[in-house]
């Protein structure tokens, strides 16, 4: 007799996938997509100004800074110079509350989607703004951008779903102040403001109550910008004029159909080419809607009307998507509804992830190991701050002795002379250092051509002035060759250490190892038997590793 004994049969049938339009399809997108951003956080280089921010950060503690406007944020951010961790580090700590902002953003768009359409169609309109290109590489950036949208983005929620009583009005302006004193790019948001408000009135029923409500609302923004702006400016040691400054942003930044930046627009439309398609069929279907309220209309109208500053406002870079995007996104609830009728959620849905896990994956990670070695480098070189030059104040510990080289600065620079030149100010300041981290400034020192952006005093003191060190750092110094005699200028005064060979400075000879302390003035020069170097500081040490080879920047 046999007994034969048998196991159950394994299903071996695969899990079966959520229908084409469930929900869970965008809550999945969500769920990988920010993981994706976290990595970013992590992982991309700091683009140069993310360091001015930075250095922002620094002027405010060490009590040199002086703009009112713009520079709120430093104050937020003071903790993270506590950190017992290098400077990339404490940048990256700040982009982890920047991925925060990332976060209340997107919930942001949810939200006040979720006001004109379903709730997977309101996912929807979130991830096509987290999977847009731009923002997954910037939108955990330390800039202004994501802080604002998200300020800007909380207060047009909230504003849309309460009654805005008192307290809700006090956080629906307040938000929005403390947006304007972080960036005065903030009022680009105002049709989208406008648009919210006309919905409010009708959904209010055109009330003397509601009427009040919104002119109250409108009241407390300038209010509490300018008790803001008196609190953080009264403790600046020294107070810019802000009209000067926004007399200043609006000249430079509002420029209608100047397309400076119009490649920025073209590469969104490349690595975002879904969310374009959703943005152009806007009007369409907002047309189309004719069972929608036409309040809700002008509401949908005046929150893709944001996007119109791009025919006008100048500084269209990269990041800037990552601010004027979000109303939008909320703007595209009709179009994405249309969509998903006539194909699925979840084909939609996988478009979006699959353009964001390609942007992803074409990301350099190795540019921030360069840029880690650079900062790192000064530290060593250097163990007390200085005064020193470069192109995007990457070394935010030390101060940087010359300006920005940007749009905001470049004519002021030109036209100002020496009172603004690099030499100029090595009249009055000690600058033993220069980091050539812009092409600008190693042309300038390398004795290329393609010099523009500086004055050719300064262009000339430069090559006449450093040497290089290490990398892209230069010191103060002189190169003699061997037995060479040569009438020099000292502009950085100081301790100055003779290397490699014997050297003779106004007659005098100086052995190699020995430190002179020289003043700014002409001194005759002259080498012995074997070149000689003649650097300033009292023996700098190089790092001992090799110099990181370029780029120091990934570009936009």
């Amino acid at each position: 007799m046999s007994i034969q004994l048998s196991l159950p049969r394994r299903d071996t049938k695969a899990l079966p996938l959520p229908d084409e339009h469930s929900i869970a399809w965008p809550l999945a997108a969500l769920a990988l997509i920010l993981c994706l951003h976290v990595a970013v956080t992590f992982t991309r280089s700091i683009n140069w100004d993310e360091f001015i921010v930075y250095a922002q950060i620094h002027q405010l503690a060490r009590g040199e800074l002086t703009l009112p406007l713009q520079t709120f944020q430093t104050r937020l951010f003071q903790w993270i110079l506590n950190l017992d961790v290098s400077n990339i580090d404490q940048i990256i700590a700040a982009r982890v509350v920047i991925l925060g902002c990332v976060a209340v953003t997107a919930s942001a768009i949810y939200f006040l989607a979720e006001r004109f359409a379903r709730r997977e169609i309101a996912l929807v309109c979130a991830l096509a703004w987290l999977s847009t290109g731009f923002v997954i590489q910037h939108g955990t950036s330390l800039r202004t951008d994501p802080m604002a949208a998200a300020l800007l983005m909380t207060s047009l929620a909230i504003m849309a779903r309460t009654r805005l009583g008192l307290g809700m009005s006090l956080i629906v302006a307040g938000l929005a102040a403390v947006s304007v004193l972080i960036t005065l790019k903030s009022v680009l948001y105002a049709p989208a403001f406008a648009g919210i408000a006309w919905l409010c009135w009708h959904t209010g029923g055109r009330s003397r109550a509601t009427t009040l409500k919104l002119v109250r609302l409108a009241l407390l923004v300038p209010a509490l910008f300018a008790i803001l702006y008196f609190v953080h400016g009264s403790y600046l040691p020294q107070e810019d004029s802000a009209t000067a400054i926004a007399t200043q942003t609006a000249g430079l930044m509002f420029r209608p159909f100047e397309f400076t930046h119009w490649r920025h627009s073209l590469k969104f439309v490349t690595i975002a080419p879904f969310l374009a398609i959703l943005l152009v069929l806007i009007p369409h279907y907002i047309r189309r809607q004719t069972e929608r309220p036409v309040a809700e209309k002008f509401a949908l109208i005046g929150l893709a009307l944001v996007l119109s500053s791009l025919l006008f406002y100048t500084n269209t870079y990269a990041y800037f998507f990552v601010f004027i995007l979000p109303p939008a996104c909320v703007a595209c609830a009709p179009s994405v509804e249309a969509i998903v009728q006539r194909y699925s959620l979840g084909l939609l849905t996988m478009a979006l992830t699959i353009n964001a896990v390609s942007v992803f994956a074409l990301e350099d990670t190795e540019v921030l190991a360069t840029q880690r070695s650079i900062v790192e480098a000064a530290d060593e070189i250097f163990p007390d701050p200085i005064d020193y030059f470069d192109g995007t104040h990457q070394i935010a510990q030390f101060r940087k002795a010359n300006v920005l080289l940007d749009a905001w600065n470049i004519r002021t620079y030109f036209y100002g002379g020496h009172a603004t030149s690099m030499e100029g100010k090595l009249d009055t300041t000690v600058v033993p250092m220069i980091l050539t981290n812009t092409l600008v400034l190693q042309d300038a020192l390398e004795g290329t051509d393609r010099v523009t952006l500086l004055q050719r005093v300064d262009i000339a003191m430069l090559r006449d002035t450093y040497v290089r060190f290490w990398g892209p750092y230069w010191i103060a110094g002189e190169r003699l060759k061997a037995s060479e005699t040569r009438t020099v200028k000292i502009r950085v005064p100081g301790p100055y250490t003779v290397n490699n060979g014997s050297i003779t400075i106004n007659g005098s000879v100086f052995d190699p190892g020995e430190v002179v302390l020289l003043d700014r003035g002409t001194y005759v020069l002259g080498g012995h038997s074997s070149p000689v170097l003649l650097l300033w500081g009292d023996h700098l040490k190089r790092p001992d590793r090799p110099a990181p080879r370029e780029p120091y920047w990934e570009l936009f």
